[in-house]
């Protein structure tokens, strides 16, 4: 009997977090935030309908509430696509959001942290400048 020896941590990719927005890169007070994500591993990844208890997956600024898992799709015998919302509180404090994700697989084997900074920008938008000019 031949047994597998899983030493190889899971791999995220095709990160995106975007607002409902027109513009999906600014977000204003109490809109909402969609965090997808894809993981795949080697041997697999343990989960169902609700992501593995080794994923921890934040939204906002430190201290903000947590992101609610949504859906999982496309998922496969070794990878599946997640998806988490978080909601822009009504009053921030804050100019922009980022995320960060880190998972593990059932070997216990964990990613590198998946994190960025200044993703979606809250409440910015460009601003027109008009003069009038004599001739």
């Amino acid at each position: 009997m031949i047994y597998a020896i899983d030493v190889a941590p899971p791999v995220v990719s095709a990160v995106t977090l975007t607002s409902t927005a027109s513009n999906p890169q600014i977000a204003r007070a109490s809109a909402q935030l969609t965090l997808q994500f894809t993981v795949t591993d080697d041997l697999g990844i343990i989960g169902g309908s609700v992501p593995p208890a080794s994923f921890a997956v934040t939204v906002g600024p430190a201290g903000s509430a947590a992101p609610v898992f949504a859906t999982i799709s496309g998922a496969t015998s070794t990878s599946a696509t997640y998806r988490y919302t978080w909601s822009v509180p009504a009053f921030p404090a804050f100019t922009s959001v980022g995320y960060s994700i880190t998972v593990g697989d059932s070997a216990g084997n964990m990613a590198a942290a998946v994190t960025a900074a200044n993703v979606v920008a809250i409440g910015k938008c460009c601003v027109v400048q008009l003069r009038h000019i004599d001739h």
